[in-house]
C-alpha cells in the first residue's frame, strides 16, 4: 500500500467545527474532527473484534493484501456486516436520516481506530446512492509521540 498522510491532503480533507474528547497518554482533551473522503480510509486489521475473521480468511485464502485497498476493505466490510446485521441496519438508517453523529478516530495513514461500523454504513450508502459520503473523524498524528501501545489502549477504551 502506498503510504498516505491525511494531514497533508488539505485539498480533500476539511476540518469541521466539531470536536471529540479523547484520552491519549493519560491526557484528556478535545480534538478537531475532519471530513475525510472514504477512498483514503481502511479498516484496522488489528481490531480485536474482527481479528478471528481475519485469521480465518488468511488461513483459507493465503493473505489479506493491503496493496489493493478496495479489495482489502471489501473483505473486512463483509466481516463487519455479518458480525451484527441488525446493528448495521440501525446505524445505516440513522446515518441516512441524520448524518454521522459520532466522529470516528483514524491514524494519519488512514487506518480506522474507531468507527468500523459507521465506515461500513457510509461505504454501503455510497455504493447504493452513488453520491459522495465522508467519514467524520479525528486524525491522530502518530509522529507526535503516540505509540502503538497508546493506540491500542485508546481503541480498547473507546470500545468499552
Amino acid at each position: 500500500m502506498e503510504e498516505i498522510n491525511l494531514l497533508e491532503l488539505k485539498e480533500d480533507i476539511v476540518e469541521t467545527d466539531g470536536r471529540r474528547k479523547l484520552t491519549i497518554k493519560g491526557e484528556t482533551k478535545y480534538y478537531v474532527v475532519s471530513r475525510i473522503p472514504l477512498k483514503y480510509l481502511y479498516y484496522n486489521d488489528q481490531n480485536g473484534r474482527i481479528a478471528t475473521n481475519i485469521s480465518k480468511y488468511i488461513d483459507d485464502h493465503g493473505s489479506l493484501n493491503l496493496d489493493d485497498l478496495n479489495s482489502y476493505n471489501d473483505v473486512i466490510h463483509e466481516f463487519i456486516v455479518n458480525s451484527n446485521t441488525q446493528a448495521l441496519k440501525d446505524t445505516k438508517k440513522n446515518i441516512k436520516l441524520f448524518g454521522q453523529r459520532l466522529p470516528g478516530v483514524v491514524l494519519k495513514n488512514g487506518r480506522i481506530i474507531d468507527g468500523n461500523r459507521r465506515f461500513t454504513c457510509l461505504r454501503e450508502l455510497y455504493n447504493e446512492e452513488g453520491k459522495d459520503y465522508y467519514f467524520e473523524a479525528v486524525i491522530l498524528d502518530t509522529d507526535n509521540g503516540i505509540s502503538s501501545k497508546d493506540i491500542k489502549r485508546l481503541e480498547l477504551n473507546l470500545q468499552h
